[in-house]
C-alpha cells in the first residue's frame, strides 16, 4: 500500500466561536425564535463527556468486555470578563432556564438547555478580572447540528468607546459619543435615578448632567434594527458636591 498523505485543511481555531441564547422579542430579540449573541467569552467549553461503560464480561471471555452506557451532561462552565455589562446580562437570566446554541466558526453547533448561575473568579496582582457563568444542563442534543446559520441573528454592537464610570460634580455635564453598528440602530439612553443624574441622547451623543450627590447607572441601548438583537452598555455615574470656595 502506498502511503496516502491526508491533510485536514478545514481545521479551525476558536476565532468566531460564540454562545447564543434564544430570546423573545420582548427580551430584545430582533426576530422571534432566533438565537442572538449572549455575551463575549474567552473560551469555548467542553459540551459533554465520554459515555459511561458497563462491564459485560462473561466466563468464557479471556479479557474484560464492556458496552457503552449513558453519556453524562455535566455542568458547563464558561469564562467571561468580569464587568457591569456582563453581570447585568447574567442577572436577567440567573435562576432561569434558557435555550443556548454553541456556534462554531463554520456554523456547526450544539444546542443545550439549562439553568444559569455565575460567580467571580479569584484574581491576583497582574491578572485580568474574569468570572464564570454556569449552565446546569436540563436537555442536550448529542450530535452536532450541521447548519445553524438560519437559527442565529446578528446583534447591534457599540463601536465607540463608552466609559464605564463618569465622575461629575453637581451641575456638571459630560458628553459621550455613542456609535453603533449597524448605523440604522435606534439609540436611547436612560438614567435609573434622575434625582442623581439625567441623560439626553441626540445625534450620536449622550449628555449626562449631574443633579445631586450620589450615584446612578445610565443604560445606553441599541435596538430596533430589522433582524438584529438589541444590546445594552452601562455607565456608572458618581456625583459629588461642588467644592466650596
Amino acid at each position: 500500500m502506498v502511503f496516502n498523505e491526508y491533510v485536514d485543511r478545514r481545521a479551525k481555531t476558536e476565532m468566531g466561536a460564540a454562545i447564543y441564547i434564544k430570546k423573545t422579542v420582548a427580551q430584545g430579540a430582533g426576530t422571534a425564535g432566533k438565537y442572538s449573541l449572549f455575551l463575549p467569552i474567552t473560551e469555548m467549553p467542553a459540551l459533554g463527556s465520554a459515555p459511561d461503560q458497563v462491564e459485560t464480561t462473561v466466563t468464557t471471555a479471556l479479557s474484560k468486555t464492556y458496552t457503552p452506557a449513558r453519556p453524562d451532561n455535566p455542568q458547563i462552565e464558561v469564562t467571561a470578563f468580569a464587568h457591569r455589562d456582563n453581570y447585568t446580562k447574567l442577572a436577567d437570566w440567573r435562576g432561569e432556564q434558557a435555550d443556548f446554541l454553541f456556534v462554531n466558526p463554520d456554523f456547526t453547533g450544539f444546542a443545550r438547555s439549562g439553568y444559569i448561575s455565575y460567580y467571580q473568579d479569584a484574581a491576583a496582582v497582574g491578572d485580568k478580572m474574569t468570572m464564570k457563568f454556569v449552565i446546569t444542563v436540563t436537555d442536550a442534543t448529542e450530535l452536532a447540528t450541521l447548519n445553524v446559520y438560519d437559527l442565529v441573528e446578528d446583534t447591534n454592537v457599540f463601536t465607540s468607546t463608552i466609559p464605564e464610570i463618569v465622575q461629575l460634580v453637581v451641575a456638571g455635564t459630560q458628553a459621550i459619543s455613542v456609535i453603533a453598528n449597524p448605523s440604522t440602530a435606534t439609540l436611547t439612553a436612560t438614567s435609573d435615578d434622575t434625582d442623581i443624574a439625567t441623560v439626553v441622547y441626540a445625534d450620536g451623543v449622550a449628555t449626562i448632567t449631574a443633579v445631586a450627590a450620589g450615584s446612578c447607572t445610565i443604560d445606553i441601548k441599541a435596538a430596533a434594527s430589522t433582524g438584529y438583537a438589541e444590546n445594552h452598555t452601562y455607565v456608572l455615574v458618581i456625583v459629588t458636591a461642588a467644592p466650596s470656595v
